[in-house]
């Protein structure tokens, strides 16, 4: 089942139990066809947690880099489940906190195109 899906189903049995018979009936339709744009609106540039590769591209390094940086105490890494999760505000930290003096995240500080004080 997709992300797409599982929120649908969810937020359709959440709201079926709020809502008259003939509303509720027709809530799967009207999710199916809001919920894609929705999520599509949301950009992984502006979610505050990204994966491992949404990670790697922010920080302009390949994903190994990544998980190497994260072994080495340079990046925080949560687990959500068996996957590395980062976020962004966390990564903003850790890149100010080194000043540029760690050349894997030097890009990033030296890029601030890419990444300005509010992470976009």
């Amino acid at each position: 089942m997709s992300l797409d899906d599982a929120l649908r189903t969810a937020l359709a049995a959440a709201l079926r139990a709020e809502l008259p018979g003939a509303l509720a009936e027709e809530l799967p339709r009207v999710l199916a066809l809001v919920l894609p744009s929705v999520l599509a609106s949301i950009r992984p540039a502006e979610r505050e947690m990204m994966t491992r590769a949404e990670t790697a591209e922010f920080l302009g390094v390949c994903l190994p880099q990544v998980d190497r940086l994260a072994a080495a105490g340079r990046i925080r890494r949560h687990m959500l489940g068996d996957s590395p999760r980062y976020y962004r505000s966390e990564l903003l930290e850790d890149v100010r906190a080194s000043g540029g003096a760690d050349a894997s995240l030097h890009r990033v500080v030296a890029l601030p195109s890419r990444v300005n004080a509010e992470g976009r």
